[in-house]
């Protein structure tokens, strides 16, 4: 069993399952789902991929892209785990599963703002002046400059 977001592949049953429940998927898709899935994050040409799906078989490479977008589309929020490569292939991506503590969903889903900073600024009076001026005058203002000489505190 491999499992990719919500879903879970059982490649010897040749079944997709969302949360247990089995989703329809039609057999070329399922084929090339079972390919990017045994690949195990490695790339998969889309020669290697038309070899696997339809072997001895000359098709156009627009079937692979019909249930290659069908499939994304059984994916739905997942969709983007499939990863296109332009012009090499195709590459299951894996989400890293983080668990979040209260305080930090509560921030993710729009709760209380964060904390102001309790850290000052030390020889940034010039700078912060600068800024609040352009910002006056701008709706966007880039800051830019090598990384760790501050421009987030700032």
């Amino acid at each position: 069993m491999i499992e990719i977001g919500e879903f879970q592949i059982d490649l010897e049953m040749r079944t997709l399952l969302k949360n247990g429940e089995v989703v329809h998927v039609g057999s070329r898709a399922f084929d090339i789902l079972a390919v990017v899935a045994s690949a195990a994050g490695r790339l998969v040409t889309k020669d290697e991929m038309m070899n696997a799906v339809w072997p001895n078989t000359v098709v156009e490479e627009n079937n692979l892209q019909v249930h290659m977008s069908a499939l994304r589309k059984i994916l739905g929020t997942d969709r983007d785990l499939i990863l296109t490569v332009p012009g090499r292939g195709y590459r299951l991506l894996q989400r890293r599963k983080t668990v979040l503590s209260p305080e930090t969903a509560s921030q993710a889903s729009g709760g209380r703002p964060l904390p102001p900073s309790t850290s000052k600024l030390f020889g940034r009076d010039c700078a912060v002046k600068q800024i609040r001026s352009m910002l006056a005058n701008s709706h966007v203002l880039t800051l830019v400059g090598a990384g760790g000489i501050g421009k987030t505190t700032l």
